[in-house]
Order: C-alpha cells, then sequence, then structure tokens
C-alpha cells in the first residue's frame, strides 16, 4: 500500500470518530473536536505525501 493512503485512511477514521463522539452522548465533545483536528492534519500529509510521489 502506498504511504499516502495510509496516511489518508487514518485521517478519515480519525474524523469519523471525532464526529462520533461530538455528536453522540459519551460526554467528549471536546475531545472529538481534537480527533476531527488531528484527522485534518493527517489529510494534509497525506495530499502533500501524494504529491510528492506523482512528480517523482
Amino acid at each position: 500500500m502506498k504511504s499516502y493512503r495510509s496516511y489518508m485512511l487514518l485521517s478519515i477514521s480519525l474524523t469519523v470518530l471525532g464526529i462520533l463522539f461530538s455528536t453522540l452522548n459519551f460526554g467528549m465533545k471536546s475531545f472529538g473536536i481534537v480527533f476531527v483536528a488531528v484527522g485534518g492534519v493527517f489529510l494534509i500529509i497525506g495530499f502533500k505525501k501524494k504529491e510528492e510521489q506523482q512528480s517523482k
């Protein structure tokens, strides 16, 4: 599996977990917001790695 795909999969997983923690009644709304933010960072990293691989 290409390295950028693993970053994108991780970002999607973290974002989904963040949305679940934010919307469902787990009492961890701020924890969910952090998961969404970290997922966004990994998405940016994944796109950057994809761009680097395509330019080679």
